[in-house]
């Protein structure tokens, strides 16, 4: 999981809109991870927002796997980052065969 923390809600908005490449990332490799280990969720960020003294974390559980996967699919395909695009095709091939 990665820990994520924002001195606004307005820098965390952000940051969403403008590292989408980045946060795919790790979404598949930790989606990758909890397939590995055989969990039923997938635990993403952690994330603190200072000025409104909040935290929350993002979990995507199994069922939703495949569709945070085929959208990082395809921002990796759009920057022409072709061994992520491999790597997150081959994982949800063996997501759809595993289940």
């Amino acid at each position: 999981m990665r820990e994520l923390t924002f001195n606004s809600s307005e820098e965390f908005k952000n940051s969403f809109v403008n590292e989408t490449i980045q946060y795919s990332e790790v979404a598949v490799d930790n989606i990758q991870e909890a397939f590995k280990e055989g969990h039923k969720e997938a635990k993403l960020f952690y994330i603190e927002i200072e000025d409104v003294n909040y935290t929350f974390q993002i979990v995507v559980r199994k069922k939703d796997w495949l569709f945070v996967l085929e959208a990082a699919f395809e921002r990796f395909q759009e920057a022409n980052m072709v061994d992520r695009t491999i790597d997150t095709w081959t994982l949800i091939r063996d997501i759809k065969e595993g289940s």
